[in-house]
């Protein structure tokens, strides 16, 4: 009878916590946004060095000038509707991503995401903001627009998060009413390349095909960069299919990411793909790709608030975890941000299957005597 009782009060347990985390999901939102275009032009600064200075010095604030109208807007409608439109890219493992199996958005911009939230309930004194997550998709479509910022130029979000690199000054013409937080990580961009093609890469570089996304910060530095032959895509998945089958000689991106792909591949064909250079410090352009959270101009409260969220103890564990795994050190494991909220539940789901043990043990007990009794009397 005791293992009975164990048993049960397990089950109870189980079945709570399954219908909280179910109740939790459901209320999280998953908006897709139209995917807009766009295209560069590239101004670049003149060394690495030059590169952070720009980014968290002074010319960084000259370069963040206010907008005429809707000044510090981010703060006003989160004061008004209490719902922080927090938007997230879509597969850019592991900083932004949705698990396929559970369909839940995990890596570090989902545990930004709470934490910025917590941030401005406290600095607002506001009871309980409202965090939804809106999915946003970049397909670049090369022409005049930048598809992953629409939703922050738009107001449909107040904030976007992912793999996304801070433009130099006039990279990106048509981002003039975005702005960056201060950048939370620095890669490299490197070439997901197939051993044998290795040799190719010092005897005739200007043959080698080199896959990239179009009208992106990595198309652009390697344009002005290299002597490779650039063959653009509209999307990675396509660029993955054709390295598979030979079109072209390697795929280019950040490092970050394309450890996760190499890592995919690894399952179907190990040891036929390496990233180039193999040395983490190295890269084949003079530039570090350096990662910022974006959203609209003229929000300076709003800046300040992400920027002093970045240097929260649980944001810069995140940010190591990144940085291990840009170095092949560790895999990446994300964070569970509900994980307090899933313990909680836990216990209080235990301590109501034991009262409900102890209030209704006299029923229980004579129903299983009763179906005890008419198994016997079967056998």
């Amino acid at each position: 009878m005791t293992s009975f009782l164990f048993r049960l009060i397990v089950y109870l347990t189980l079945i709570l916590s399954f219908i909280v985390l179910e109740f939790r999901q459901a209320t999280e939102a998953a908006i897709f946004l139209p995917q807009p275009r766009f295209s560069l032009t590239t101004i670049l600064p003149s060394s690495s060095s030059a590169l952070e200075n720009y980014f968290t010095g002074e010319i960084a604030q000259n370069n963040a000038t206010n907008l005429n109208s809707d000044e510090n807007w981010i703060i006003k409608d989160l004061k008004t509707n209490k719902i922080l439109r927090f938007g997230i890219r879509l597969e850019t493992y592991p900083v932004s991503y949705k698990d396929e199996i559970s369909n839940e958005y995990k890596g570090f911009c989902t545990v930004f995401a709470q934490e910025l939230k917590k941030s401005l309930e406290t600095e607002f004194d506001i009871r309980k903001i409202e965090l939804t997550q809106i999915s946003i998709k970049n397909f670049s479509q090369g022409q005049d627009k930048n598809p992953r910022y629409q939703g922050v130029e738009n107001k449909e979000v107040h904030i976007e998060c992912g793999a996304n690199t801070i433009p130099f000054e006039g990279e990106f013409t048509s981002l003039d009413k975005v702005e960056f937080s201060n950048y939370f990580l620095k890669t490299k961009i490197k070439l997901l390349i197939p051993t044998k093609h290795i040799g190719q890469l010092n005897q005739k570089p200007s043959e080698l095909k080199v896959g990239v996304i179009e009208a992106t910060t990595t198309k652009k530095r390697l344009a002005s960069a290299s002597q490779y032959k650039l063959i653009t895509y509209k999307d990675k998945r396509k660029a993955i299919e054709d390295l598979k089958e030979n079109k072209i000689n390697a795929y280019a991106s950040d490092s970050l990411l394309l450890r996760g792909i190499l890592n995919e591949l690894e399952k179907q064909e190990n040891g036929k793909y390496i990233l180039f250079p193999q040395k983490e410090n190295l890269s084949i352009t003079s530039y570090p790709e350096l990662y910022g959270l974006a959203f609209q101009k003229g929000n300076e409260e709003f800046k300040r608030i992400v920027n002093d969220t970045l240097q929260k103890k649980t944001i810069k564990e995140e940010i190591q975890k990144l940085e291990e795994y840009d170095k092949g050190k560790k895999d990446y494991k994300p964070r569970n941000p509900n994980l307090k909220m899933l313990i909680i539940f836990s216990l209080l789901a235990f301590f109501l299957g034991c009262l409900f043990i102890l209030f209704f043990k006299d029923p229980i007990f004579k129903m299983l005597r009763l179906l005890s009794n008419k198994i016997r009397k079967k056998t």
